[in-house]
């Protein structure tokens, strides 16, 4: 959410003119390294969460209420970019 958020007022045009109307003329302070600090953390903590797939310890699993949360997580991100107008 935070990325989509970001990225959005990086790039969108359209969602810079959105954040304008609602803040009175005022425009978003997002810089490109707030981006790419969202991005990475994006991207390290799906690594991380990867590797809970990859190595199980012995009887543990990974339930089914979380492998559900697991996929839609980032199911919400991509609806969030899409429905923001992110390319």
């Amino acid at each position: 959410c935070y990325s989509t958020y970001n990225v959005a007022l990086l790039t969108s045009a359209e969602v810079r003119a959105q954040y304008a109307r609602a803040s009175a003329g005022g425009s978003p302070a997002v810089k490109v390294n707030d981006a790419f600090f969202a991005l990475h953390a994006a991207g390290v903590s799906s690594f991380t969460l990867g590797q809970v797939f990859l190595y199980d310890k012995g009887d543990q699993r990974f339930s089914w209420p979380a492998k559900v949360a697991a996929a839609g997580i980032p199911s919400a991100a991509v609806a969030g970019a899409l429905m923001a107008g992110v390319p």
